[in-house]
This record gives structure tokens, C-alpha cells and sequence, in this order.
């Protein structure tokens, strides 16, 4: 089967930053124990009350995760940016990636969480490649601590 890659936004019910951060975590954790057996990877994005995702794996386990989200009560505004089939995974080692203006960390870094939010409007190739580079920098400053 081909690799797909799928990149959509919504936004959160609860328009609190706090509340947001915190369920975007829930979503991550829970949604990486599932991935995990369906062979999906990707990472979750919470930003000004927006989620920004990417999910990466073989289609029908893709698209039932996705149909699962777009059931999900605590989106809104559900829109599917990209999917496509690609060469190799962005995110192999993350069955749930997430990150949060709230994570420590990446205090500081609002502008370029801010910098997603924007690119996932304008250019899919360069708000991943933030999002990789987040994920990244969260998980070096994890290992060094």
C-alpha cells in the first residue's frame, strides 16, 4: 500500500488557552496508543485556539482516523488542508507528536507556533517543516533535561 499524508485544521469548542493546551495533550496521548496499532504517525499542533495536524500512514487506517476526528465533539470549523501520497514519513518516531503554547520549553517560541497557524493557509511544505522543527527542538530540550 502507498503512504498517505494528511494535513487538516480546526478549531477547539473551548476557546480557553489553558483548557486547550491541556486537552490537546489528552488527544495526543490517547490518539498515540491507538496510532501505534494502526501504524500511524504524525503530530498535533494547539495554536490561538486552533488544531493543526498532520497524520501520516496507510490509507483506510487514515481515513477512519480522520472520520473519527471529524465525529470528534471538541472540533469545529473542520478543514482538510492536504492528502496525499508520499515517498517517507516526516514523523517515524511519533505516533503522536504535540505541541502547545503551554509546553515548557517552548515558552518564547509563540511566534513561531503563530507562524504555523499561518502557513497551514499558505504553504502545507513549510508549516510541516515548523512543526518538525518544533517537535525536534521540544524533544532535544526533553532528552537534555
Amino acid at each position: 500500500m502507498t503512504l498517505q499524508r494528511l494535513f487538516y485544521t480546526s478549531r477547539i469548542i473551548d476557546d480557553d488557552e489553558v483548557r486547550g493546551s491541556t486537552i490537546a495533550r489528552r488527544i495526543a496521548e490517547a490518539s498515540a496508543q491507538r496510532n501505534a496499532e494502526c501504524g500511524i504517525t504524525g503530530s498535533l499542533a494547539y495554536i490561538d485556539g486552533h488544531f493543526i495536524q498532520v497524520l501520516e500512514g496507510e490509507m483506510y487506517p487514515l481515513e477512519d482516523t480522520f472520520e473519527r476526528i471529524c465525529n470528534d465533539f471538541r472540533h469545529r470549523e473542520m478543514k482538510l488542508i492536504d492528502y496525499q501520497a508520499v515517498p517517507a514519513r516526516l514523523f517515524p518516531h511519533w505516533h503522536m507528536a504535540c505541541i502547545t503554547e503551554q509546553d515548557e520549553g517552548l515558552e518564547g517560541r509563540g511566534s513561531s507556533l503563530s507562524e504555523i497557524r499561518l502557513l497551514s493557509t499558505l504553504n502545507v511544505r513549510e508549516a510541516l517543516t515548523a512543526m518538525l522543527t518544533l517537535v525536534d527542538e521540544a524533544e532535544a530540550q526533553a532528552l537534555a533535561a
